[in-house]
């Protein structure tokens, strides 16, 4: 049938459609709810800024300090100094 024209990835629904089932479910959520806004909120949900991107590594950081202060000398054990006993 061919390649859906809008995600080149799946097979399209018919021969006389152009798109595969889910992006023809977007497409039909944009009709409903307008490009403009649709847009709006995959740019707010997904589409991180530098802001954005920075108070996620912020987090990261933080995280991973965290994990290093609970980590002390008990996590590991030592081997003895004592001789291993004889046979």
């Amino acid at each position: 049938m061919g390649l859906c024209y809008f995600c080149d990835e799946k097979q399209r629904t018919t021969w006389s459609g152009y798109f595969c089932d889910t992006c023809s479910e977007i497409l039909a959520i944009c009709k409903v709810y307008k490009t403009e806004k649709v847009l709006g909120v995959l740019e707010l949900l997904l589409i991180r800024d530098d802001e954005k991107l920075k108070i996620c590594l912020d987090k990261n950081k933080k995280k991973k300090n965290e994990e290093i202060e609970k980590m002390d000398d008990s996590t590991y054990q030592l081997r003895s100094k004592d001789p291993l006993p004889p046979l």
